[in-house]
C-alpha cells in the first residue's frame, strides 16, 4: 500500500492560487460593480436582470475568469477601479499560474 506524501511545493503553489482568486473576489465584491445579465424568465422568455452589486459569487466567478483570462463577457466591469485593478490581477495571475 502506497503512503500519501505530501509536496510541499505543491501545496505552497495551490495555496497561492487560491489567495490570488480569493483576494480578487473580496477586491471585486468590495467594488460593487454592477452588471446586466440575460435570464429566462418563468415562461421561458429572455428577460434582462440586473446584478447591483455583485454578490460575492458573481466577484468569485469574475476573479477566476479574468485571472486566467478566459473572459466569456458575462459580467462586466462598471468602476473605474476595478478595471484599475483587472490589469494587476490578470499580470499577477499569469504569475502566480506560471510559477505553479
Amino acid at each position: 500500500m502506497g503512503s500519501f506524501r505530501c509536496d510541499r511545493g505543491l501545496v505552497l503553489a495551490a495555496l497561492a492560487v487560491l489567495s490570488w482568486v480569493f483576494f480578487g473576489a473580496v477586491v471585486y465584491y468590495l467594488v460593487g460593480n454592477c452588471s446586466t445579465v440575460t435570464r429566462l424568465s418563468e415562461t421561458g422568455a429572455e428577460v434582462q436582470v440586473d446584478i447591483c452589486p455583485w454578490h460575492f459569487a458573481h466577484a468569485f466567478y469574475y476573479s477566476v475568469q479574468t485571472g486566467l483570462s478566459i473572459g466569456f463577457g458575462v459580467l462586466s466591469e462598471t468602476q473605474k477601479l476595478s478595471e484599475l485593478y483587472s490589469i494587476f490581477h490578470i499580470l499577477a495571475g499569469s504569475s502566480v499560474i506560471s510559477g505553479a
